[in-house]
């Protein structure tokens, strides 16, 4: 049995909705709960670039571009990446970390 999760339908609307404690989607609670994460990496780790694996929705992606991190996320679910916010949508895309990526 593999361990890599590839089917789309397990992160799907439903997921989203009801597996994460409250509904994950573009609110100010899980804004302000990533965005308190990227700037805690960008003050304990400086990076300069970053991969989000299984970035969602793209909110740590989202915070860290705001910091000047150049930052770009992949995700199995296409539920998430079509719900990624437009000024990040170009960085974050449908893929798994199992496969090779498109950049270093």
């Amino acid at each position: 049995m593999s361990l890599v999760k590839t089917d789309p339908y397990l992160f799907d609307e439903y997921y989203f909705k009801h597996g994460c404690g409250q509904p994950y989607e573009r609110t100010d609670a899980w804004l302000n709960f990533f965005g308190g994460i990227a700037g805690a990496i960008v003050r304990t780790i400086q990076p300069r670039t970053a991969l989000d694996a299984g970035c969602a929705m793209g909110f740590l992606v989202e915070g860290l571009r705001a910091r000047g991190v150049e930052a770009w996320g992949v995700d199995v679910s296409e539920y998430a990446i079509e719900r990624v916010a437009p000024s990040v949508h170009a960085f974050c895309s449908v893929g798994s970390i199992a496969e090779p990526l498109s950049q270093k």
